[in-house]
């Protein structure tokens, strides 16, 4: 099976709403030869960039998630802003995702994340409950051969580069307030 064909809209969608904030989108998809633990951890670092922080007040969320469909599927991303910073926030979910295809993280700070990440994802199976999901989801994947969940798999550094270069160009959405018939 594999992912059904997608094509973003030839035209922009306009309606006039009564904006508070800007909801930016960005879908990355990948086919069946995709290394899924690395772009799990390509997720949550891309969020972890996106994210609200010192000197990134004006993010309200920011959200990685890995989308199986079929043989293939998607990474998504969706960052929440003011409403006049839409624009920039489309152009700053690219340049995050380009830079770990770019080049690889140096051992230090890849060693760094890694721990973070499978940290963060080991608090999340503390329970029986979401321990039992997670193996159900690898038996899944694996065609009843592998029980190890994604985030607990081996990745390194390069696997992480060659998983970010192997997606496909982002389809973006964007909602939010326009301005002179443009999305600011």
């Amino acid at each position: 099976m594999t992912a059904p064909e997608t094509t973003p809209a030839r035209s922009a969608i306009r309606r006039n709403y009564n904006y508070i904030t800007s909801w930016v989108a960005a879908s990355y998809g990948f086919g069946p030869e995709a290394d899924l633990p690395a772009l799990v951890l390509l997720a949550d670092l891309v969020a972890d960039q996106l994210g609200y922080g010192p000197t990134r007040r004006a993010v309200y969320d920011a959200r990685g998630e890995v989308m199986q469909v079929g043989d293939g599927g998607e990474v998504r991303f969706h960052v929440v802003v003011p409403p006049n910073q839409g624009r920039v926030w489309q152009t700053r979910v690219q340049d995050v995702v380009a830079s770990f295809a770019d080049q690889p993280l140096s051992d230090a700070a890849f060693q760094e994340q890694l721990r973070r990440y499978r940290g963060i994802h080991l608090l999340r199976l503390s329970s029986p409950e979401a321990r039992a999901r997670e193996t159900a989801r690898a038996l899944f994947r694996s065609g009843g051969r592998e029980r190890t969940p994604l985030a607990l798999e081996p990745v390194t550094a390069e696997r992480l580069r060659a998983a970010a270069q192997a997606l496909e160009p982002p389809v973006l959405v964007f909602l939010g307030p326009t301005t002179a018939g443009r999305a600011d």
